[in-house]
């Protein structure tokens, strides 16, 4: 890998970072983030039988949520109090590597040039739509599993359009419909 490559790699996702960060900064906690916490609370990857079924929640008038995200059953392994704490940094980060990792493969796979690869995810990292919360939702500025739904999905077309078949594909394709 050329040095260049790697440079722009880093500076896609800082700059993608740090326009993230600045729009969020001061936004507080959100019902969703809330509910996401509250579910990955209720289940407790150290009982395996809970972990692996519905998540039962001790609200009044609840039902059973029958089938979690894979999002909440990940999530669950990190502590509450962390949660509670960075939720709104996770988004930001997990957003920053993904657009940095499209760049990347944009140019390792020669879809675009360099140059091209870095305009486009630059125009992507600083467009106004991803940070409005009527237009798309709260995609970074809460605690939820859309951004990593995007991520998954984005891997399973980069599979299937480059008709890679492989043992780990299927292992794939099985967590992607599972999320």
């Amino acid at each position: 890998m050329n040095n260049t490559l790697l440079i722009n790699t880093i500076y896609v996702f800082f700059v993608s970072y740090f326009v993230r960060y600045w729009v969020n900064r001061y936004r507080a906690i959100n019902s969703d983030s809330y509910g996401h916490i509250l579910f990955a609370k209720s289940l407790n990857p150290k009982k395996y039988i809970n972990f692996f079924g519905p998540i039962k929640l001790n609200i009044v008038g609840s039902t059973n949520l029958l089938n979690p995200y894979l999002w909440n059953k990940l999530i669950s392994f990190i502590p509450v109090k962390h949660l509670i704490n960075y939720n709104k940094y996770f988004n930001i980060l997990l957003d920053s590597i993904f657009i940095s990792s499209i760049f990347f493969v944009l140019v390792k796979l020669d879809i675009l040039s360099e140059n091209c690869s870095l305009i486009a995810c630059l125009i992507y990292s600083l467009s106004l739509i991803n940070f409005s919360n009527i237009s798309i939702g709260p995609r970074v500025s809460a605690f939820t599993p859309r951004v990593f739904s995007e991520i998954l999905v984005n891997i399973f077309c980069i599979i299937f359009v480059l008709n890679i078949d492989s043992f780990s594909t299927y292992i794939y394709i099985s967590l992607t419909l599972l999320s």
